[in-house]
């Protein structure tokens, strides 16, 4: 397969080309728009900019036996909040205006996270840096996303470490569904 794929690259003119990968624009937590940031990139004669915005950043904790009703919610920019396709749209559009470049876009995920510990005092939030960067899914695709606070899932925040479980959904989940996966900082906490 992997043969194939090089001859195919090379019957078609395969190039060299620089590139740049987990670019955050101002949908999430970067400074510069989508079309500038390809901009900077021509600029820099990079190719290739892979974007990769943060899809979902709430976090939100529930008081038992009341977890859905008295809660503390913790929003920050991101595609969900964005808007999927209008994301998906404004690089598709940044990619018209900049031929010469390859514009993908991406997002990065946490399958999980969890909290220990009690409100009165000693209340941790574990795994924020445990992340993957997904390329090459489709809008509804990324609405389905198996991941915490983007659909009702078997785990949730308050159940602590349970294994591999939600980071094997995610990666069979986007496997299943055409894309590429990488781990962001393999060995987080």
């Amino acid at each position: 397969m992997i043969i194939q794929f090089i001859l195919v690259l090379n019957l078609l003119g395969h190039q060299n080309a620089s590139g740049i990968i987990n670019v955050n624009s101002e949908v999430s937590n970067g400074i510069y728009s989508i079309e500038k940031i390809a901009d900077l990139a021509q600029k820099r004669e990079i190719k290739v900019v892979i974007f990769t915005d943060h899809f979902l950043e709430r976090f939100e904790y529930g008081i038992p036996p009341f977890r859905k009703l008295i809660k503390k919610s913790i929003r920050m920019k991101c595609i969900r909040s964005y808007g999927i396709k209008r994301y998906l749209q404004d690089i598709e559009e940044a990619s018209a205006s900049f031929r010469n470049m390859v514009l993908i876009p991406g997002c990065k995920v946490r399958s999980l996270y969890y909290w220990t510990g009690s409100p009165l005092g000693n209340l941790t939030l574990h795994n924020i840096q445990k992340k993957f960067l997904l390329v090459g899914l489709s809008a509804d695709a990324l609405k389905r996303l198996p991941v915490i606070g983007n659909r009702r899932l078997e785990y949730d925040q308050y159940h602590g470490d349970v294994g591999c479980g939600p980071y094997q959904d995610v990666i069979d989940y986007t496997v299943d569904n055409g894309g590429l996966i990488f781990w962001v900082l393999p060995g987080a906490e």
